[in-house]
């Protein structure tokens, strides 16, 4: 089971999908890149992105939330806990003089305590005009609400 909640046009080739997938049993929510195929013109997702369990929309959600008021570049708006072993943090980065909303998942290593980032993280252009943020708000919000139902 997948059902497509939201896709946003990251670039003329890349776009967000979110969606909330099954595996293993498990209610999912996933924002994942997806990239358009040379090959067939098919979108086909990449490594780049994030699931949750789909009981923590509602943080993810939360977090988003924040993400407007936040103006403090590489600290975490919001972490997530994910897992024993990796948590997921909602941060504003600035590359090249833009900013960027980053939703990476941090892992620690068996021999260290220390959080490293992951290749596992999705990144988008925040600005007051972008539209992505209220679109990612209101896909967040639908998932959250299965969660009550």
């Amino acid at each position: 089971m997948s059902e497509i909640l939201k896709k946003l046009k990251k670039n003329s080739s890349e776009e967000v999908w979110i969606a909330v997938t099954e595996y293993k049993g498990r209610d999912l929510i996933d924002i994942r890149v997806y990239y358009r195929s040379i090959d067939d013109m098919e979108m086909k997702p990449t490594k780049r992105g994030v699931s949750l369990p789909l009981v923590k929309a509602a943080d993810l959600l939360a977090a988003m939330e924040k993400i407007d008021a936040f103006t403090k570049a590489d600290e975490p708006v919001a972490t997530i806990d994910k897992n024993d072993a990796e948590v997921v943090y909602v941060m504003i980065k600035e590359f090249k003089g833009r900013k960027l909303v980053d939703i990476r998942t941090y892992f620690r290593p068996r021999t260290s305590e220390e959080l490293i980032p992951s290749q596992k993280g999705v990144t988008f252009r925040f600005d007051s005009h972008s539209t992505v943020l209220s679109e990612i708000k209101e896909a967040l919000k639908q998932a959250a609400q299965r969660v009550k139902s």
